[in-house]
């Protein structure tokens, strides 16, 4: 379909032949042109752009799973609970962009819940500057509370 598509960078490309020439079979005629050409032409296919839009386009691997997505991206110190910066991680990843400030509220608000355990001051460095805001001694974003708000979730399966 129409869509804005950005150009590869000039740069070397892993190319997956067997996706190439799913790519190439599927849409034959272009390639042929193409391929009959002595000298370049406007109307060429351009290797890479079509590559890789194809493969993004056609994307077959596994869904993405939110408890893999917590192990690897979000729980950076693996303590089971998100601090300050990892909220922010998790804020871009489920947006697609860096968040505002309002944007990380929402989705903390959402994915956070009452700590249920006693905090205690000290034993963990506090979070400094911006992320401060997201490491409160009354609230926690655990895997289970991340689960259960929709619009996070969905954000990272999305993005």
């Amino acid at each position: 379909g129409k869509a804005t598509r950005r150009v590869p960078a000039h740069m070397p490309h892993l190319i997956d032949a067997r996706r190439m020439r799913e790519l190439q079979r599927r849409f034959p005629e272009p390639w042929r042109a193409t391929a009959s050409h002595r000298f370049r032409s406007g109307k060429d296919v351009q290797y890479a752009f079509a590559y890789f839009h194809y493969v993004m386009e056609t994307f077959d691997a596994a869904d993405p799973d939110v408890r893999e997505l917590w192990r690897r991206e979000l729980d950076g110190d693996g303590d089971g609970e998100l601090d300050g910066n990892e909220v922010l991680t998790l804020a871009a990843m489920a947006i697609g962009k860096e968040p505002d400030d309002e944007a990380v509220d929402r989705l903390y608000e959402c994915a956070s819940r009452r700590r249920r355990l006693p905090y205690i001051r000290g034993l963990l460095a506090p979070a400094t500057g911006r992320a401060a805001r997201w490491s409160r001694p009354g609230r926690v974003v655990t895997l289970r509370s991340l689960e259960k708000c929709d619009e996070a979730r969905d954000g990272l399966l999305r993005h």
